[in-house]
């Protein structure tokens, strides 16, 4: 099947040129979107972007996106297919002097001040694989939950492949829950019991977004064409957010 991503050619600079907290950063975004398995990591001007292998959800980490001070200066395009051998070898590039990444017979290499390491490089897809339409959002965004609790609710279960359900009561996301606990999660402290008697409205099921839960991170419902969409935001280093944005199921509508 031919797609954008296998028609675009390697397109890469010959070699960039990145501080240790560049290069660093970079490589704890990778290692964060690799909880979400994806078929392949793109980095398009130092903008990280992922798809999950059945495409129901967009992961995206701009590392360049602060007009003031970017953590990451130099506009890096690359693309490789990810595993943990390639993240533990990168990771292992230390030392003071700057980390050099360069191209040469479709091949990844970084050069650092006491070791190196190499890996296949992949085509840059253009941007059109990543084109997503505007998506409609409804409700309050949740931002003042605590996320570290919220994480503890969840466990293993939401980070690995089962499901989460989220209820939504009118237009407003109010609870989650996942199988084997007790009840739900109520995100507005004080609200379960005023729940407790009514049904909501819409119940939905995500099985992507809630396999990383880190602070601070924040959630919103949207509707994209006819399809419901869940997108989780999470601070992962200074000025940059993990954003994931997953296609839900629907399991009840009212």
């Amino acid at each position: 099947m031919t797609t954008p991503l296998n028609q675009a050619s390697l397109g890469l600079a010959k070699e960039y040129s990145l501080t240790q907290a560049e290069y660093h950063a970079l490589v704890r975004g990778f290692k964060i979107a690799m909880k979400f398995n994806p078929p392949s990591l793109v980095l398009q001007n130092s903008n990280l972007m992922a798809f999950t292998e059945d495409r129901m959800a967009f992961i995206q980490a701009d590392y360049h996106s602060s007009e003031k001070d970017p953590l990451v200066k130099p506009l890096v395009t690359m693309a490789f297919v990810p595993d943990k051998a390639v993240i533990k070898e990168a990771k292992a590039i230390r030392g003071e002097g700057n980390v050099r990444i360069s191209f040469k017979a479709e091949h990844c290499h970084i050069h650092g001040d006491h070791t190196d390491a190499s890996f296949p490089a992949i085509p840059v897809p253009d941007g059109a694989y990543f084109a997503m339409p505007p998506i409609s959002w409804f409700g309050a965004k949740l931002s003042e939950y605590d996320s570290k609790d919220f994480g503890k609710y969840i466990g293993k279960i939401g980070k690995g492949k089962e499901a989460v359900h989220l209820a939504v009561y009118g237009d407003q996301l109010e609870q989650v829950w996942v199988n084997g606990a007790s009840g739900p999660y109520t995100f507005t402290a004080g609200m379960a019991e005023r729940l407790a008697s009514r049904i909501p409205s819409l119940v939905l099921k995500s099985q992507v977004a809630f396999r990383f839960i880190g602070h601070k991170q924040t959630l919103q419902i949207g509707t994209l064409n006819d399809q419901y969409v869940l997108r989780a935001t999470t601070p992962i280093d200074m000025g940059v957010d993990l954003v994931v944005t997953e296609v839900l199921d629907v399991v009840s509508a009212s």
